[in-house]
């Protein structure tokens, strides 16, 4: 853009390309804004199922103090159907049920209120870390998807652009100065077709330096 103001007979270009770039720069900004608020979501997440964890543990331990540690006691198989594993490993959704069944139990249960509520209110937290990172991944998914529209848009203009300004300049050493070449084979690029920067878009070739964000991370449990 800033080569095409400096020439006249092209200067009327410059803001279409730098108006695309602009976009993609808001987009690349975007994307890794909600990237880092997803990893955060994520990580609050894992701590507030370690707590539904640690509660659950304190819970069981009580309810055992109160029954005499017998495991058969009715009121401890209400509380714990598949034992204290059942509601500390397993599929996170099953396990996550059976803490909150547990947590339930207890806070019914006359002087066990107290742990019994500790799971219960645990878990809320937990279910809502997880509806929170949940969003935060998916708003992650649809920032990264602009930001390859919005390079592949970029990567096309710059083309047409280009196409434009050969057909005014006329001569391919003033339009080779303005615009590096996005051939394959042109000094910057790889033999296998890909730009400097690895992504196959020739994105290198037009300025574009914007690394892509990681996926967004995996569920937890």
């Amino acid at each position: 853009a800033r080569g095409l103001e400096s020439d006249p007979r092209v200067a009327d270009l410059a803001p279409v390309i730098r108006g695309v770039a602009d976009r993609l720069t808001a987009a690349a900004e975007k994307a890794h804004t909600t990237r880092m608020e997803e990893r955060a979501c994520h990580a609050k997440l894992a701590l507030c199922e370690e707590a539904v964890l640690h509660a659950v543990r304190v819970e069981e331990a009580a309810l055992r103090a109160a029954i005499g540690a017998d495991r058969n006691h009715e009121a401890y198989r209400k509380a714990f159907p598949k034992g204290l594993m059942g509601a500390t490993s397993g599929r996170r959704d099953a396990w996550m049920r059976r803490a909150a069944i547990a947590g339930e139990a207890l806070a019914g249960m006359p002087g066990l209120e107290a742990p019994g509520k500790a799971v219960t209110d645990a878990v809320a937290a937990a279910e809502t870390a997880r509806s929170a990172w949940t969003a935060a991944a998916r708003e992650t998914l649809v920032a990264t998807q602009d930001k390859h529209a919005a390079k592949e848009a970029l990567v096309e203009e710059f083309r047409v652009q280009r196409a434009v300004v050969k057909g005014r300049l006329r001569t391919q050493a003033a339009v080779d100065a303005l615009f590096p070449s996005l051939s394959p084979t042109a000094p910057g690029t790889q033999a296998n077709g890909k730009g400097g920067n690895g992504t196959g878009s020739g994105g290198a070739d037009a300025g574009i330096a914007v690394a892509d964000p990681p996926q967004p991370g995996a569920g937890a449990g």
